[in-house]
Parts: C-alpha cells; sequence; structure tokens
C-alpha cells in the first residue's frame, strides 16, 4: 500500500497500518539519528523517539504526499532537543567498541573511515557537519536550527572538518 493510503488508514483507526510506514522510513530516520549522535544506543532511541512523536501528531499532517519531509523535520528537532539536553556529555566507547572501531580503520573504505572520523568529534562538531553535509541545510538554517550564530556555524565546520582530516 503506498503512503497516503497507510497514513489515511491510520487515521481511520488501523494502528497496524503505521508500522508498514516505519519500515519504509526507518532507515532514513535512523540515518539521521545516528549521524547527530555518533552512536548507535542513542540513534535507535530517537529513532522511536521520532516515530512515537510522529503516531500522535499524524492527525497534524496536512499533506499525507509529503509524509517523508514531515518525519524528518519530526525526527531532526527530536534530534535537536537531545543535543540541547546532552551538548555537554561525551560518548564513552567501552573496550568492544573500541576494538570494533580499531579493526574498521585499517579498512581502506572511506565509508568506515568517515563513520570512525564523525564518532571521534564532539557533538557539536558532529552535529553541525550532519546538519549541512549529510542533511543538506545552509548555514543560516544550521544557526537556526541550533540557534546559534552564523558565524560559529561556520567555525564548527571549520574545526570539525579539520578534526576529520586529521582522523583520516
Amino acid at each position: 500500500m503506498e503512503v497516503v493510503g497507510l497514513i489515511e488508514a491510520v487515521l481511520a483507526g488501523e494502528r497496524d497500518a503505521f508500522g508498514p510506514l516505519m519500515d519504509q522510513h526507518y532507515a532514513m530516520v535512523y540515518r539521521l539519528c545516528f549521524n547527530m549522535t555518533g552512536n548507535v544506543p542513542d540513534a535507535e532511541e530517537l529513532a522511536h523517539e521520532s516515530f512515537v512523536e510522529a503516531y500522535i501528531k499524524l492527525g497534524q499532517l496536512r499533506e499525507p504526499e509529503k509524509f517523508s519531509g514531515w518525519l524528518k523535520m519530526i525526527a531532526l528537532n527530536v534530534c535537536r532537543m537531545w543535543y540541547r539536553q546532552n551538548q555537554h556529555k561525551t560518548v564513552e566507547l567501552v573496550e568492544d567498541q573500541v576494538a570494533v572501531v580499531e579493526d574498521d580503520i585499517e579498512d581502506s573504505s572511506i565509508y568506515t573511515r568517515m563513520s570512525y572520523g564523525l564518532a571521534t568529534l564532539s557533538a557539536p562538531h558532529r552535529l553541525v557537519l550532519a546538519l549541512h553535509y549529510y542533511e543538506g541545510l545552509s548555514y543560516d538554517e544550521v544557526a537556526t536550527f541550533l540557534e546559534v550564530p552564523n558565524g560559529t556555524v561556520m567555525s564548527r565546520l571549520h574545526r570539525a572538518r579539520q578534526a576529520l582530516k586529521e582522523v583520516i
């Protein structure tokens, strides 16, 4: 069933129709959350929160054919709230995760090296990179999203790129 039909079914009371919507969009939401958090447990939790929020607010969706973009904005807002609450916390890697990451560094794939590099960045630096490069937001949009000055976005991007160059 197509997205619009699934949304109409959920709104008509068929709760089970939301499952296929989640299945179709989970990868996008999880990727966005992972790029924001840099770790699997938080990304999974934020993806789940995003879908719960979407389910609760589904009746507010005016254009069902734009569900994907609407869901993405919900996920971005959930991530922003998480960021505000956790921006001063650091992510600790347990030894098993460090071993996996160290093995991945030897892998020549750029994806693996980028993932490792992003995981080593501070939350503010990882967030501006993800918003600007992965989500395609402009400097102004990132500044508005994070509620910081435009210059802060530019300096964080510069420092984040420098840190990634050192790691990669």
